[in-house]
Formats: structure tokens, sequence, C-alpha cells
């Protein structure tokens, strides 16, 4: 029943779709859209496709009343989400004897929208559906049956894995890695359909974040997102499978936001353009006119300086390496867990708290290797410089970084500056190339002769810590071990850090050599407590 006069829907289909930033007479370009599902398929839009774009493209709708169970039932109307799907759409539209275009998706992203040339709208889940004869009628239907959490159709099987995923594997470098970024960068903006010369319209985000949200696009954020536009690199599971944070460099994201990019904004003390989020929503992308990229929710930071500098650390790993198995140990894991332990080491005598003083864990996880965990004062880089000298006399052709060592290097190294991105630096031992391939395969193991890789995890604290209570001291002297047992500890700036080793240093000799070398490293008594 037609409950509004004008349009085919009823007064609750319209009332989200208004919720949703719809108006009558809403028009935006879909040149973008066209353009990057040409680049990432055989898609060739019809009138009946850009006439359903231009009215509701962009728009996520939500059940009403908005609530925990039907905002979770999200409606996209976002062609992108179909990027690569163009074998799924044209066996689709081959069985229903119709060409089908994307235009969104349903049940969570499980499922896929389409529409054909004469503007029918069909749900594309193991087979095609007709929703109704009309577009509107469609809409009313489509919105009520995706109103509640148990309407919503899941998929029998595991959903397969993203395009992305397999095109990294398969991908070439090219002459920009080297003078504009990493070999690695390179590869992983080519896997997510970045590619030289990339010259896409930006009219589509221009329009619409110009109505939503009042965003004036300028020429800086223009000319990134025409290059680098719907680039990204998608989340998986499990977590510990992520070379990289996720990050999507779709501005959209920005739809609702206006207010939290003006309060980034505000406080970075530039005008800010959103150029996508990272960490699955949790932190927003923006640049400001000089080409600057700043990151942040609640508080902002300077990512990078350049956009070119900003790709790059967009793709740094939060994993040592991209290969990784689902029985296999995962490099870069840490080991949280019963076998984790926490003490404090500096140039002060050595002792164990009472309590974990990480900020914060992931979930534990089946993982490889043996994690001790320290805090550590502001003698830290200092100490790694040294730790690492230890390295090269362990194994003269000692890899840092999955790379050799040059000769002289131990002595002109220096712990990378760390930086305001909420992630924890890494540096990664090995003995060489043999090694970094059994931890390719075998994660944080002991090899034939007893061996394994080893790294330290750090993270850098410039705000006071103090603890009410320390115990376990180790110390030169029973002496200066008995003066400390018991006392408070207080830091102006503290390093929290973790040594993961192939095994127990309560049990393994080599392990025990490591953490050995890494206590010695600050001058300090070198037991490692059990």
């Amino acid at each position: 029943m037609n409950n509004t006069g004008a349009r085919d829907w009823s007064s609750l289909t319209e009332e989200v779709l208004r919720r949703a930033g719809w108006r009558p007479g809403r028009s935006v370009s879909t040149d973008t859209w066209e353009t990057i599902l040409g680049e990432r398929g055989s898609f060739v839009a019809h009138d009946a496709a850009r006439r359903f774009l231009s009215e509701f493209g962009g728009l996520v709708t939500y059940g009403w009343p908005a609530d925990s169970i039907t905002t979770s039932s999200a409606i996209r109307f976002d062609p992108l989400r179909a990027q690569w799907q163009d074998e799924r759409f044209t066996e689709a539209s081959r069985a229903g004897g119709a060409l089908l275009y994307p235009v969104g998706t349903a049940d969570e992203g499980a499922s896929f929208l389409g529409i054909t040339e004469d503007g029918a709208l069909h749900l594309l889940r193991d087979r095609a559906e007709l929703l109704a004869p009309t577009t509107d009628q469609a809409l009313a239907r489509l919105i009520e049956a995706q109103s509640t959490q148990s309407a919503l159709w899941v998929p029998g099987g595991p959903a397969p894995e993203h395009p992305f995923w397999r095109r990294l594997h398969t991908v070439e470098t090219g002459p920009d890695a080297g003078p504009r970024w990493s070999e690695e960068t390179d590869r992983v903006l080519r896997a997510g359909g970045w590619f030289p010369g990339r010259a896409v319209p930006t009219d589509t985000w221009e329009s619409i974040l110009l109505q939503t949200g009042g965003f004036e696009m300028h020429d800086a954020a223009r000319r990134f997102l025409a290059e680098f536009g719907a680039v990204g690199v998608p989340y998986r599971e499990p977590w510990d499978s992520m070379p990289w944070m996720q990050f999507s460099l779709d501005p959209l994201l920005a739809f609702w936001d206006a207010e939290i990019i003006d309060d980034l904004a505000e406080q970075a003390g530039v005008d800010l353009y959103p150029i996508g989020m990272r960490d699955r929503g949790n932190q927003h992308l923006a640049m400001a006119e000089d080409g600057s990229v700043y990151a942040g929710m609640d508080s902002v930071w300077l990512l990078a300086p350049t956009p070119d500098e900003a790709l790059q650390k967009l793709t740094s790993r939060i994993q040592p390496t991209a290969t990784y198995s689902s029985t296999a140990g995962r490099r870069g894991g840490r080991a949280w867990g019963a076998t984790s332990r926490t003490d404090v080491g500096s140039t002060m005598p050595v002792v164990r708290m009472r309590r974990a003083i990480h900020t914060s864990r992931r979930t534990p996880m089946d993982l490889t290797g043996h994690s001790t965990d320290y805090v550590v004062d502001a003698s830290f880089p200092e100490s790694m410089r040294r730790f690492v000298r230890l390295g090269r006399q362990r194994w003269p052709g000692l890899f840092l970084y999955g790379h050799p060592l040059p000769p002289g290097a131990p002595a002109e190294w220096r712990l990378p500056e760390p930086e305001d991105d909420g992630l924890s630096g890494i540096v990664t031992f090995s003995s060489g190339r043999e090694m970094e391939d059994f931890w390719e395969e075998q994660g944080y193991a002991l090899d034939a002769e007893g061996q394994g890789p080893y790294a330290v995890f750090y993270r850098h604290h410039a705000q006071p810590l103090h603890a009410t209570t320390v115990s376990g001291v180790h110390a030169s002297s029973p002496e200066d071990a008995a003066a400390v047992e018991g006392t408070g500890l207080l830091l102006s700036q503290y390093y929290v850090v973790s040594i993961v080793t192939p095994e127990d240093p309560g049990t393994d000799p080599f392990s025990r050599s490591v953490v050995h070398d890494f206590l010695a490293s600050f001058g300090g008594p070198t037991a490692v407590p059990v």
C-alpha cells in the first residue's frame, strides 16, 4: 500500500530511507563507481543502474525503530562491495536471463543487490531472487525483510577468500618500488587495486559528502583519491593472519561523521578532508591541504607528512611476515597466556611486578613462541643497540627485519623512533636466510641445531607509571635485592617490551641465552626469574 502518495512504498520505508540520507530529488554522480567497477571486473553500467545509484547510492539503511537488533542488519547501497565479483554476477545474470549490475549488499554483506535493465531489483544469495516488479516495491520488501537479525540470510559454507589475498600472491611490483615506497608497499597497493597512472573521477565521493556532511574536497585530497581511492587491505579472520592493519581509502566511510572529522581538524589545527578509515572503523584517515595525513577518532595524530609516506605506514607490517597457515605457528604472534611473565628490566635492579602492566592484550590464541614481558625505563633504545651487537656476536650473519645486517651496521644501528599510532614496534632476529624460511613454515620454534628466531616487541609510553609494590627482585647482591623488595616503583616514562623466544627460557637453554643477553644489555643482573 502506498501511504506517501508519491512513491510506491510505505511510510515506514520512507522514514528509514530519509534517516539514511535520502531526499526527494536526490541526485549524485555515479562516475566514480562506474570507473572503479570497470577496473575490477567486466561490469558495464546500464541506465537503470545509473538512475538507482544516482538516487540511493552511498546510503546505508537501518531498520526502524533503531536498536541493537535492527541496526545490525544494514543494507548498503554501495556497488563497490562487488568489486572483483564479476563472475558471480555473470553467472546470476545468465541464470536469470537478464543483465544484473551491482548496487549494494544486504544480509550484513553476505548477499549482493543487483538491478536489471528494466529496473527490477534482485537479491543475490546462493541464487538470484527477484524482490518485486518495481524498484519502490523492492525497497519496501527489502527494508522490511532486513529489519530483524533472525531474518538475515547466512551462507551455508565459509565465505570465499577476498580477492585481495589471492591477488597479493600474483601481482608483480613495478618501478615505483624504490623511488616512491618499498617493494612490499608497491605489492600491497597493487593487490588492493592501484596501478601506475590510475586516475578515477572523484565526483561521486565529492557530491555525496558535500550533500551529507558539508565537506568541500580540496586539491590534495582530489589528487590522492583519484589515484588511490577505493584501495585498501581487507580484514580477514583470524586476527593474527593479518600482516597489515586493515584499511580502506573510501571517503564515504565518513558519511555521518562530519562532527568527528571537524573535531579532529580542530585538534590538528588544519582543515581535514576524509579519505578513509583503518583498524576496522576505529580510526578515521583524513588529509590536510598540504597533503599531510592524520589519523584518529577521539584524538588525532599526524600519520605522515606526505601521501606516499602515509601509504608506506598504512602498509607497514603489524606482523613480520605475510605467510600464515591455520595450523603452523604464526610468526610475530605474541604468546599471551599462562606461560608469559611480566618483569621490569632497566639499569636499576630487575624486579617482578605483582600484576601485568600491559595496557592492552589481544585475545589468547594458539600461537607459537614464549613471551617474556618487561617494563623498561628510558634507557631501552640505547640498551637495544647493545642487544643487537650481542645478536651479531651470536650470529655473524645476523638478519634484522628479515634482511642481512651489513658489516659495521651494529655500531650505527638505532632503534626506530616510536610512532604515535598505537602500534607496537618490532625488531626481529634470525641467523640468516635459511632460518627466515624456517620461520615462515614453523613460526617461533627451535631448528635441528636447537636455535630459532626471536623478536622484541616494544611500545613507548610518555606518561608516568606507578606500581605500589614490586617483588621477585634480582640484583647484583642480596642486600640490593632486599632493599628494593616490597618498595614502590615510579617512572616518568617507560617502554612495555616483550621478548618472544622459541621456548620458555626457564626450560630451554637457547631461549634462556636470548633473555640473558637482553638483560645483560642493560648492564644489570642476568638471572632469568622462574
